[in-house]
């Protein structure tokens, strides 16, 4: 077994004095090259916790205020379309049963309440865009956000450790591939739905061929989208093991520093080896930014 600092002993000659601590850097290896004292557990390559003022624990901002209030009103938005489209598929006898008629003026309300539902979306989305080209918080979230070549090697590794062939997960950073996954499905869903729903809305204007084509897009896009986040998001963000049984991020951004290291390692190291990163996402407990950590600042 090697030394504590990773390097072979050398077995060829006879085991050094043991000195202090401070003077000696790796402990003295017996005659048969084994170390002197016990071997420590192996720790993933972070970066060295900083200094702290007051003993104060550190906290990261996970998403901007902004990105939370944007995935509100999309959950908003998403909520109201979800209820008010799929009421049009359901039975006769199930909206007598919940006493909602389906005629005159109910349908009229689901109508409207569907169209105000659709303005929530085109606005969120429609900021979203802005965001992400004049902001210079969007810009960094859409370049953290754009599909790189090492989100291949991720999706093998990550295969690779749920089916124990791996000890531990990838070292992932602010996105892995799966937000990334997510994020462009609801880009392209988004989009289709947009179209699609304007073309329904305005259809005095278009022939029965073209409605007919946008009501089968936008009819199927709502199942996929609704099957994409409740087989999907809702377990990968709120019931998975290591979140269950509700995820508050998207409410409360700030994450512990522990958290940091296990979910978002190269994220973490990242950080903390800028000192402009540290700026940005370093927060005290009540969110307000945190002091630098000595040694950092410049």
């Amino acid at each position: 077994m090697g030394s504590q600092n990773g390097t072979p002993p050398d077995t060829t000659k006879p085991p050094a004095l043991v000195a202090a601590p401070e003077a000696l850097p790796a402990p003295a290896a017996s005659p048969n090259g084994e170390s002197t004292q016990p071997p420590k557990e192996a720790e993933q390559p972070v970066e060295p916790a900083p200094a702290r003022k007051n003993g104060e624990e550190l906290y990261f901002a996970r998403l901007p205020r902004s990105e939370g209030r944007q995935h509100l009103w999309l959950v908003v938005g998403f909520t109201v379309l979800t209820i008010t489209g799929f009421m049009v598929y359901l039975p006769e006898e199930a909206l007598l049963f919940l006493g909602v008629g389906f005629h005159g003026a109910a349908t009229d309300l689901r109508m409207l309440i569907h169209r105000m539902g659709a303005i929530v979306l085109f606005c969120v989305s429609g900021y979203h865009l802005y965001y992400i080209v004049f902001t210079k918080d969007g810009r960094r979230f859409f370049l953290d956000m754009l599909p790189r070549l090492r989100d291949v090697g991720e999706t093998f590794g990550n295969l690779s450790y749920y089916i124990g062939r791996s000890e531990h997960p990838p070292d992932f950073d602010r996105f892995n591939y799966r937000h990334k996954a997510e994020y462009f499905a609801l880009v392209a869903g988004n989009t289709l739905m947009g179209i699609s729903g304007l073309l329904l809305w305005t259809e005095e204007y278009w022939d029965k061929f073209i409605l007919d084509i946008a009501l089968i897009v936008h009819s199927m896009e709502a199942v996929l989208a609704c099957l994409a986040i409740m087989v999907w998001h809702l377990y990968e963000v709120h019931f998975g093991p290591h979140k269950y049984p509700y995820d508050t991020t998207w409410l409360d951004p700030l994450v512990s520093e522990s958290e940091m290291k296990e979910m978002f390692p190269a994220h973490y190291r990242r950080i903390m080896a800028d000192p402009a990163l540290m700026k940005i996402y370093l927060r005290k407990a009540d969110g307000s930014p945190a002091d630098l950590p000595e040694g950092r600042a410049k």
